[in-house]
């Protein structure tokens, strides 16, 4: 079992507000996952093995705890392990088809799998190390719209992005290299109400420091304004998401540095035009590393931004701010699970009827990471929380969630397959948290491929972007993908 419990922060406590030109105003992914408590800013998502017990989609309403996962607290039990492939839908198994054969809808390790896969496509840089999708939106005329970055030479990623058609042609691709030789990266993508592209990243300023980079480009790529934005220490800061509201004005978030080891969260509102509106600076409660990682605006301009706090060690929680339109705190929640271990908001969403849905990851045992995801409503009260563990015991991670028209959600990520391989993986949930479907995309590698953005567009059609690695040594390629709705 697991127990979920929640903080409420009062709004204007233990925040720096900084108001600035132009007044009022008003998506984003998910930097990608790191098991442990390195600060830096080169992404993680190695797996990890451990003793521990598979959870397959314990649930639970705030304050209470669940019947439907195993209980870490138990060192007993007197039910037997299940064995998946003797055709008995037992404990943690999705479904069990009487044998462990993969791609029959059923498993080899009892997970429900579909493909709804109608096209798939990836991009390698020439320097054949790593390289990675990491925001994806989909415009006016359903054209889907990535960016991450490249490699052409070692030390020297550039920001990449891309245009598909809807049949998955691509119409153009382009680099950015803001800092002219450093590295520059794309981890956020969205599109106004204009069809302009909007990006966040970072942008190096030297070998050690960088600056979150926002970015506004017309339909073709063609950069309209950029920004940048320096921390107070001058150091390593990041945006790692970014959205539109209607009027076209742009929400970037990320994090800055503001003392050595210390890092916050960094929301900031820009005009339309790209003139700064306002900025906040959230400290969590230690002076440590507290980041945003997603940001969503629903139909009232209204804006939700999650992330995690970090308490030190092993030790990090979800944190969720709502934001009226104008910039002012409506409510903060931080979620927190049983053994107070490493829990971490990737992603978040706005579903139609205003409920919010973040993505993340939650502890087995301090080295083992399960997929989590929680629905809050509006005023941000938990609604019901979901954690998923893959049978090999080894890490588990959301990165990404979208919400479609009918209310349900779907999580993009990666599930362990043993501790050097990870798969892409997606699920789809109901509005009440019931599975729908999984599906899982294996590069030819047998290495770590991950999802790290997702959309759903108005048919609930999904396109997703990552990293797949079909080469030898360190060598990912940016990975997109158009999925039907099952």
């Amino acid at each position: 079992m697991q127990l979920a419990w929640g903080m409420r922060w009062i709004p204007g406590l233990a925040a720096a507000s900084v108001a600035l030109s132009m007044g009022c105003g008003n998506g984003g992914q998910s930097e990608e996952a790191s098991a442990s408590m390195a600060t830096s800013d080169d992404p993680d998502t190695s797996a990890s093995a451990g003793p521990t017990t598979a959870v397959e989609d314990e649930t639970g309403p705030p304050g209470t705890t669940s019947d439907d996962g195993p209980d870490p607290t138990m060192g007993v039990t007197t039910q037997p392990e299940p064995v998946c492939g003797n055709g008995i839908l037992e404990s943690i198994e999705e479904c069990d088809d009487g044998n462990q054969v993969d791609g029959d809808g059923c498993d080899a390790d009892c997970t429900l799998n579909l493909d709804t896969s109608l096209w798939q496509t990836t991009h390698a840089g020439d320097a054949g190390v790593r390289d990675g999708g990491h925001g994806i939106a989909v415009d006016g005329a359903g054209n889907i719209v990535v960016g991450g970055y490249e490699v052409d030479a070692i030390g020297d990623p550039n920001m990449w992005l891309a245009k598909y058609a809807p049949d998955g042609t691509e119409l153009w691709a382009t680099t950015y290299d803001p800092s002219g030789g450093l590295d520059d990266r794309i981890y956020g993508v969205a599109i106004d109400p204009m069809d302009n592209i909007v990006v966040v990243g970072d942008v190096d300023v030297a070998p050690s420091s960088s600056d979150v980079w926002v970015a506004k480009l017309d339909g073709n790529g063609g950069e309209l304004w950029s920004a940048t934005f320096d921390g107070p220490d001058a150091g390593d800061d990041g945006g790692r998401g970014v959205a539109c509201d209607s009027a076209g004005n742009v929400i970037a978030v990320g994090f800055q540095r503001v003392a050595n080891n210390d890092v916050d969260i960094f929301v900031v509102a820009l005009s339309a035009g790209g003139a700064t509106q306002w900025s906040e600076l959230v400290p969590g409660p230690k002076t440590l590393d507290d980041r945003a990682t997603g940001v969503a605006v629903n139909g009232s301009d209204e804006i939700v931004v999650s992330g995690y706090v970090s308490n030190g060690g092993f030790n990090r929680d979800v944190w969720l701010r709502k934001y009226d339109a104008g910039g002012g705190e409506q409510w903060t929640e931080i979620w927190d699970s049983a053994n107070s271990g490493d829990d971490v908001g990737w992603g978040v969403a706005i579903a139609p009827d205003g409920s919010i849905a973040v993505a993340g990851m939650t502890p087995v045992i301090a080295d083992n990471q399960d997929v989590w995801l929680g629905r809050f409503d509006g005023d941000g009260m938990l609604l019901w929380w979901k954690q998923f563990g893959g049978q090999a015991y080894v890490d588990d991670t959301g990165l990404a969630v979208t919400a479609d028209g009918d209310g349900n959600l779907v999580v993009a990520g990666f599930r362990g397959a043993s501790p050097s391989d990870t798969d892409i993986w997606l699920r789809k949930y109901d509005e009440g948290g019931n599975v729908l479907w999984s599906q899982v995309v294996e590069g030819s590698a047998g290495d770590r491929d991950e999802a790290t953005a997702i959309a759903a567009e108005a048919d609930g059609t999904l396109v997703v972007t990552g990293e797949i690695r079909n080469g030898v040594g360190n060598d990912g390629d940016i990975w997109i993908g158009r999925f039907g709705p099952g």
